[in-house]
C-alpha cells in the first residue's frame, strides 16, 4: 500500500538525513570561526570604527561580504563539483539504474541554501560582538 511504500521510503531516507544534518552542522562551524578569527584579528579596527559612530549594520555587511566570498571561493565551487560529479555517474549509468535525481531547482536551492546558512553562520560572532559599546569593545579587546 502506499503508506507502506511512504514509511519505507522514509526509513530509508533517515541515514541520508542525520548524514545531511551532520555536514551542514560542520559547515556552521567552520564558518563561524573562521569569520570569528578574522573578527578578532581586526577588533582594535572594528572598535575604532564604533567610536566614531560606524552603524553596526555597515560592519556587518563588511563581514557579510567577507562570508559571501569564502562561500564562493570554497562551498559553491565543492558542491558545484558534487553536482556534476553526480550527473556524470547517473548518465553513465544510464535510466535503468537510477542513484540521484538532480534538477535545476534542487541546484539553485542548493545554492541559496549554502549562502545563507554560511552568511548566517558567518555574522554571528559579529552580532555578538556588536552587541557591546564602542567602549566595551575598545577596553575589553585592547590588544
Amino acid at each position: 500500500t502506499r503508506t507502506d511504500y511512504l514509511s519505507r521510503q522514509i526509513q530509508q531516507s533517515r541515514p541520508i538525513l542525520v548524514f545531511s544534518g551532520f555536514i551542514i552542522g560542520a559547515m556552521v562551524l567552520s564558518f563561524y570561526f573562521v569569520i570569528r578569527s578574522s573578527m578578532i584579528h581586526r577588533i582594535y579596527e572594528i572598535g575604532v570604527f564604533r567610536s566614531l559612530g560606524t552603524k553596526k549594520r555597515h560592519i556587518l555587511k563588511r563581514f557579510a561580504y567577507e562570508s559571501a566570498i569564502i562561500t564562493t571561493f570554497s562551498s559553491l565551487i565543492g558542491f558545484i563539483l558534487m553536482n556534476y560529479i553526480l550527473i556524470s555517474t547517473q548518465s553513465a549509468l544510464g535510466d535503468n539504474f537510477r542513484i540521484v535525481y538532480i534538477s535545476v531547482q534542487s541546484i539553485l536551492v542548493g545554492i541559496v541554501l549554502i549562502y545563507a546558512i554560511n552568511v548566517l553562520s558567518g555574522l554571528l560572532p559579529v552580532w555578538v560582538l556588536l552587541r557591546k559599546t564602542p567602549a566595551k569593545i575598545n577596553t575589553q579587546y585592547d590588544v
